[in-house]
């Protein structure tokens, strides 16, 4: 059943009330103050994604964004100024790719109403180890803008690159999941744009639906 537009305007109105009172949520990673000139990662284990060997016992020299060496633990000589960190049980790899994620949703379970964070996210991806990430279809119309912040250093999160907004057939994927708690937005909104060409070809091929919907009357 088809709700009003009134009603679907103050679904969205209740959505946003819920957004201005929720808690800010804790920052899952953060950019230092004062980022140190070089760092060295100390006795820990390295991942060779070429062979699948696991090198253990080893230290590694980043230089700003660059890994500027790999050697036997204790046998290089740090810089000044070098932070440094114990790698001890732990493995290093390269960093994941995620060929299929969307900024714009919200990650928590249904049931919990929670909304879309787009920052939360992008931190959410970086504290996973996940740094460059294809996003099909993000639900913010700003989503290429925050993909050229995000390379320019102005945003803190992952390499992204994304399609925009979402481009689907009528009655397709996520209509059928906007629908529910949207039943007077968008999911309607794609339903009505389709052409009449394309609803009475759409019925053409597909003349068991009204078959199937004559015998569940009968």
């Amino acid at each position: 059943m088809a709700v009003p537009a009134p009603a679907a305007a103050l679904v969205a109105t209740a959505w946003l009330a819920l957004a201005a009172c929720s808690a800010p949520r804790d920052a899952l990673v953060a950019i230092p103050a004062q980022a140190p000139p070089s760092l060295a990662i100390r006795d820990v284990s390295v991942l060779d994604v070429a062979t699948g060997e696991i090198a253990a016992g080893r230290d590694v020299l980043v230089r700003g964004d660059r890994i500027a060496a790999i050697a036997a633990s204790g046998s290089l000589a740090l810089p000044s100024g070098a932070e440094t960190l114990d790698g001890r049980g732990a493995t290093l790899l390269p960093g994941l790719v995620d060929s299929h994620g969307h900024i714009g949703i919200a990650y928590a379970p249904l049931w919990s109403n929670a909304l879309p964070d787009p920052m939360h996210n992008l931190e959410a991806y970086l504290y996973c180890g996940v740094t460059t990430l294809l996003d099909p279809a993000d639900s913010d119309a700003g989503a290429v803008a925050r993909r050229d912040a995000l390379r320019r250093g102005e945003m803190f999160g992952p390499r992204v690159y994304t399609a925009g907004r979402p481009l689907t057939a009528p009655g397709g994927h996520p209509v059928a999941m906007v629908r529910p708690c949207c039943p007077g937005g968008s999911a309607g909104t794609w339903r009505r744009a389709s052409p009449p060409r394309w609803r009475t070809r759409a019925k053409r091929e597909r003349p068991w639906r009204s078959s199937r919907r004559a015998a569940s009357t009968s």
